[in-house]
């Protein structure tokens, strides 16, 4: 391994330590382990692959659309969805300020 390969490691090693990475990827495994956020996942999937199918039946696109809708807003307003919406916000940012120090001149 090359000295710079080594320093990759270090850094990426670093940075799964760090209390933001950490939290993110709890809360990244706990939206993919939610069975409720599952259930709605696949309501809005299932909602979306009906809207599709119903295109030229508009009163029936309109009620799979509002499915659709409704299952999304529950999945985006979950708590837990929340919570990692912030934490990803929060190592993106973290993400640039280190790119940031590495695009210095």
């Amino acid at each position: 391994m090359s000295d710079l390969e080594t320093q990759i490691k270090q850094l990426k090693e670093a940075l799964d330590s760090l209390p933001e990475v950490v939290a993110f990827n709890q809360a990244r495994q706990a939206v993919l382990a939610n069975p409720e956020l599952n259930a709605l996942d696949e309501k809005k999937r299932h909602a979306q692959r009906a809207m599709a199918e119903s295109m030229g039946e508009e009163a029936l696109y309109h009620q799979h659309k509002a499915d659709y809708e409704a299952y999304e807003a529950a999945y985006e307003n979950h708590p837990l969805v929340a919570n990692y919406r912030e934490l990803r916000e929060a190592v993106y940012y973290l993400l640039v300020q280190i790119k940031d120090l590495l695009s210095l001149e």
